[in-house]
């Protein structure tokens, strides 16, 4: 029978560590390899990053960046992502340049999901297998993770994070979390993931200490004196000795990640708008920010978590129902399930940590104490003894809906980015007035996410706006609004001043998508139209 089949090959998984690990191994890796067989790209970004690593393979560490002179990056660029970049180097040695960096995505993205079954594995998770497979079910999140982006560098860091943190091995935590610094722009989070953890650490101290056995009753208004005296052991707690070194290996680790790093003290700079001004003020509400800034509408938000939210839901019933069962390590994946939702509620491109760690907090919440050792375990005693058809047709359903799950997120996620960006997007563009124009002439561009394209075929000319308008907004917020009103169609009368006075570009390339923009300059005696493909049409100006 099938669910017999399923207990019996579990056990052998569970059993058989080797096997195990190769067959996840080699199911995720056949997986992203299918997903990224196509010469496109599902982000702008791509791009950029590949021309970073090529830089770097050509020239090293890559300190200047004149390449966009009306943004804060002028002065103040860093490579944020030195150490993903550096990985990336020996894949854009061997031609072509832009498989080479897929092949090295569809390794970070296996290690991703082989990181995270690793975790579950040293803390002891039965069925660590299925709930990494689990997360192959999450259409948003496998995109996420597809795209030529250092997310999988992050997510592998904080995954070997979490067990440092919770295994409470200082030296090895602090060396991560400098790697972390070099690695990638959001190193913030491992503190965070550090103050919850002994958050979590001293609150189920406190609960050990407590005498009540509901949680309402800590904030009862009756029980206001032992919920007092409760906070006051939780505080106390906070500041045991172990937790000040567990947040004091963090904070050096990051601290040296500052400091002892190729681009201090500019990087301090950097991060104030990376890390603040972008991630956190984020000016969505002035200015056109990326897409993946903006939060989802809620029928799209529930669609995202839908399939985490299949584990989470019940998971989140016997949390609430035997919390005082459970350890530091599950109330601090509830603490990080909280905070990846209100990120994503906020913010749709953080779908990409919600999936993952809804599943981890689930995976944690059904391998302790509590509904499927308690409640649970007569009905499911009496499932397993019940009417073998109901058992196979029950069976059978689950194996459908898993693999239609899989099926439907490989498929839609191939589609997309099949459907992205071609290899060679803008390079006809890019080749052509790199053969016509000087080092350091201004290309004046339509759109800021044509910026990685551009730059990546034609590295000799100056741009705009890139990576993301904000850079260009906090530098000169006049300039940027000239820039965004004559890149609409808005501004038609001094369109000649503004782009070759204050902007000193010597070209104009308008994607065939700004209609309004075009039709200003081909309207303007002082633009030379000189090129035209389906893509842009490049101007002189004169």
């Amino acid at each position: 029978m099938i669910m017999g089949w399923f207990t019996w090959l579990t056990e052998r998984l569970e059993s058989n560590k080797a096997v195990s690990a190769w067959l996840l191994f080699l199911i995720c890796f056949s997986f992203f390899f299918y997903l990224q067989s196509t010469p496109t790209f599902g982000d702008p970004d791509s791009f950029y990053h590949i021309k970073i690593a090529q830089m770097m393979a050509a020239g090293g560490v890559v300190r200047d960046f004149p390449y966009l002179p009306f943004t804060v990056l002028k002065d103040n660029y860093i490579d944020h992502h030195f150490l993903y970049h550096l990985f990336l180097v020996p894949f854009v040695k061997f031609p072509p340049p832009l498989m080479g960096v897929k092949l090295a995505h569809i390794i970070l993205d296996t290690l991703v999901i082989f990181v995270f079954y690793w975790v579950l594995k040293r803390f002891k998770v039965k069925g660590a297998f299925w709930y990494a497979l689990f997360l192959l079910l999450s259409q948003p999140f496998i995109f996420r993770l597809s795209l030529i982006k250092a997310q999988p560098f992050s997510f592998i860091i904080l995954f070997l994070g979490i067990y440092l943190i919770a295994s409470r091995k200082y030296f090895w935590l602090s060396l991560l979390s400098f790697l972390y610094v070099w690695s990638y722009g959001g190193w913030p989070l491992m503190l965070v993931l550090a103050l919850m953890y002994a958050l979590a650490d001293s609150f189920t101290l406190s609960l050990k200490k407590s005498g009540e056995n509901r949680l309402k009753r800590f904030l009862s208004v009756i029980g206001w004196k032992k919920t007092g005296s409760f906070f006051r052991s939780w505080v106390k707690s906070f500041f045991r000795k172990e937790n000040l070194k567990l947040l004091f290996s963090v904070a050096v680790g990051l601290g040296l990640g500052l400091v002892i790093n190729p681009y201090f003290p500019n990087n301090i700079s950097f991060y104030w708008f990376q890390v603040v001004q972008i991630a956190f003020v984020n000016y969505q509400g002035v200015i056109d920010v990326g897409a993946e800034w903006y939060p989802y509408n809620w029928p799209d938000f529930f669609r995202s978590i839908a399939v985490p939210l299949v584990l989470v839901v019940p998971a989140l019933l016997c949390y609430f129902r035997y919390f005082r069962k459970y350890s530091s390590l599950i109330h601090f994946s509830f603490l990080l399930f909280l905070l990846f939702l209100i990120m994503t509620i906020k913010a749709r491109r953080n779908i990409e940590y919600f999936t993952p760690f809804a599943v981890f907090f689930s995976a944690l919440v059904f391998a302790g104490a509590g509904c499927l050792k308690l409640k649970w375990k007569k009905a499911l005693d009496q499932w397993l003894d019940s009417e073998v058809l109901a058992k196979i047709i029950i069976s059978a359903a689950i194996v459908i809906v898993f693999f239609s799950l899989a099926t439907d997120c490989l498929v839609k996620n191939r589609n997309y980015l099949k459907n992205g960006l071609p290899f060679g997007r803008l390079s006809k563009t890019a080749e052509h007035i790199k053969s016509i124009s000087q080092e350091g002439d201004v290309v004046f561009h339509s759109d800021w996410d044509d910026f990685p394209a551009l730059f990546f075929h034609n590295g000799q000319n100056h741009y705009i706006c890139g990576l993301d308008p904000t850079f260009m907004y906090l530098e000169d917020k006049d300039l940027y609004f000239k820039w965004r009103d004559v890149t609409l169609g808005k501004r038609a009368a001094d369109i000649h001043s503004i782009i070759k006075d204050d902007f000193k570009a010597k070209y104009v390339v308008a994607d065939r998508e700004n209609e309004g923009l075009i039709k200003n300059l081909r309207n303007n005696f002082f633009f030379k139209e000189i090129r035209a493909d389906e893509e842009a049409i490049i101007f002189q100006v004169l």
